[in-house]
C-alpha cells in the first residue's frame, strides 16, 4: 500500500497519564498533567486535522480514548507495550497495527515499535522508524534508521520531510559502504550460532 499526502508525520512514546515516565526520561515537567498538557499543546501546534501521524506505540499508559479526542490528524497507531484499551478506544484511531510496513511518498519505510537490527529492504534503500527507547540508543551512521519518539524531537511530532534529510546522510555514506562484506561477517556469525548449538545438542 502506497499513501501520497502532503503531511506527514511520526512520533511515538508520548505515554499520556504516565506519572512515572516523568522520572524515567528525566522529562522537563513537574507533574503529569502539565506534561499531558503540553504534548498535546505542541501537537496541534503543528499538526493540522487531514494530516497523517504515524504513532509507533505507547501512546498512552491509560485512558487512550481522552487524549486521541484531543489530537489533530488521521493517528495509524503501531502499538508498543503499553498500548492496551478497549474497542471504543481503537475505534478512534485511524488504524491500528502491530507492525507495518508501508510505502509513504515513494519511500519504503518499516514502522515498528521496538528497533529491528534487520528489516525489509535495508539494502534498497528502506528505512526502520521506532520508538521504545527514549533516544537512549545511539544510532548508527551507516544504518538508515530513526527514533521518532518524543524525548528526541522536542516533544513534538517529526515531519517526513525532517527524516528523509536525516536519512540522506546514510545514504552518501552507504554508497561507499562494503556491503558485501558486512553481508560475509553477518553470515560467519549466525554460523558461529548454529554451530555453537548443533555441537551443544550432539553432548
Amino acid at each position: 500500500m502506497e499513501l501520497l499526502v502532503n503531511n506527514t508525520f511520526f512520533t511515538a512514546d508520548t505515554h499520556f497519564e504516565h506519572a512515572r515516565i516523568l522520572e524515567h526520561c528525566n522529562r522537563p515537567y513537574d507533574t503529569v498533567t502539565e506534561m499531558n498538557e503540553d504534548l498535546v499543546k505542541r501537537w496541534n501546534a503543528i499538526v493540522k486535522p487531514n494530516d497523517i501521524v504515524y504513532h509507533l506505540g505507547d501512546f498512552a499508559w491509560r485512558d487512550h480514548y481522552k487524549w486521541i479526542n484531543q489530537l489533530n490528524g488521521k493517528v495509524i497507531l503501531i502499538t508498543g507495550n503499553h498500548d492496551k484499551m478497549n474497542v471504543v478506544a481503537k475505534e478512534k484511531f485511524f488504524e491500528i497495527h502491530t507492525f507495518l510496513e508501508r510505502k509513504i511518498n515513494g519511500q519504503e519505510i518499516t514502522l515498528c515499535h521496538y528497533p529491528l537490527s534487520t528489516f525489509n529492504k535495508i539494502w534498497h534503500g528502506a528505512w526502520h522508524l521506532y520508538g521504545h527507547v527514549h533516544g537512549v540508543r545511539k544510532e548508527r551512521d551507516d544504518f538508515p534508521a530513526c527514533d521518532v519518539g518524543v524525548d528526541v524531537w522536542d516533544f513534538q511530532p517529526v515531519h517526513f520531510d525532517v527524516i528523509q534529510d536525516k536519512m540522506k546522510d546514510i545514504k552518501e555514506f552507504e554508497k561507499t559502504f562494503d556491503w558485501k562484506l558486512q553481508m560475509d561477517i553477518n553470515r560467519a556469525e549466525l554460523f558461529g550460532i548454529n554451530q555453537y548449538y548443533l555441537e551443544k545438542f550432539k553432548k
